[in-house]
């Protein structure tokens, strides 16, 4: 019995045939020719992340046509590798189709939230990949179709700080030459932290003292006395000692960190022996 005309029999992908033949056979007028690349790949990250507080790593893919034909129509595969003590999302791979046209490079840009679960410095690494999307499209140079961008982010130990201690309303005056800041000592779990602290420890040299945007932007200003002094500071409530030993801090000046719009400021630094960074802050009523 013959089989009706407009039934399937079976199903051949014929995608790495072609690709073969015309990379074997270039001249062939029913083939094309195509040098993709991935020229480019950057990511902008913050200059530091805190231990279980996300943050946006954004990646700039630059891919391009060197021809000789084009336009070309291109996938283009998107991947990141967490190293240990971080983690990313989205985490999948991601595939875009993108149309090449020779000599006209496209950027193509996304957007990862990246967490630190443990200190230190921790890596992703970025890759990017583009090849042809059609079968009869040959790709004479395979070796630039791939690249990949390594980020290290230095992951610091959320701290507690104290600004202006025995003051609920923590009052910084631009014009004044520091800020009394003290850097609080904690067990694990206390306030909120995830580890222990000892702010005896604190590298006074790496300190800096500012808003958000100022400290991540890597500025600030630092201990004004180039020490630290050891004392048992008074906690967040304002009236209770906890016996242990703090780090007292005078930070400024504070017109060289702060604006009268800012309501919160932060300390930055290093401690122990590693070094590790430490990162707190506390709500401020700023005065011009």
């Amino acid at each position: 019995m013959a089989t009706p005309a407009d039934v399937t029999v079976a199903t051949v992908d014929t995608t790495q045939a072609v690709r073969a033949y015309c990379v074997a056979n270039p001249d062939d007028p029913d083939c094309r020719e195509s040098d993709l690349s991935v020229d480019a790949v950057e990511a902008t990250a913050p200059l530091f992340g805190v231990l279980g507080k996300p943050v946006t790593v954004t990646v700039a893919s630059t891919v391009s046509n060197a021809g000789p034909d084009g336009p070309t129509e291109a996938t283009v595969e998107r991947t990141v590798l967490a190293g240990s003590g971080i983690t990313v999302a989205p985490g999948t791979a991601e595939t875009t189709p993108a149309n090449l046209t020779v000599g006209t490079p496209a950027r193509l840009e996304k957007s990862y939230t990246v967490t630190c679960a443990a200190p230190g410095l921790r890596t992703l690494d970025f890759t990017t990949t583009v090849n042809p999307r059609r079968a009869y499209v040959g790709d004479p140079n395979a070796d630039n179709n791939r690249r990949t961008a390594r980020l290290t982010l230095d992951c610091a130990v959320p701290v507690t700080v104290n600004v202006h201690p025995g003051s609920a309303k923590n009052p910084i005056n631009l014009n004044s030459a520091n800020v009394p800041v003290a850097v609080l000592s904690t067990r694990a779990g206390e306030y909120g932290n995830p580890l222990a602290f000892d702010a005896t420890t604190i590298v006074v040299a790496s300190i800096r003292f500012g808003s958000p945007a100022v400290l991540s932007r890597g500025g600030g200003v630092p201990e004004i006395h180039n020490r630290i002094h050891q004392e048992d500071a008074l906690e967040r409530d304002e009236r209770t000692r906890d016996r242990d030993p703090d780090a007292m801090l005078h930070l400024g000046p504070p017109r060289d960190a702060l604006v009268p719009s800012d309501t919160t400021a932060c300390v930055f630094g290093a401690f122990g022996p590693g070094p590790t960074r430490f990162y707190g802050c506390d709500t401020v009523d700023v005065k011009g």
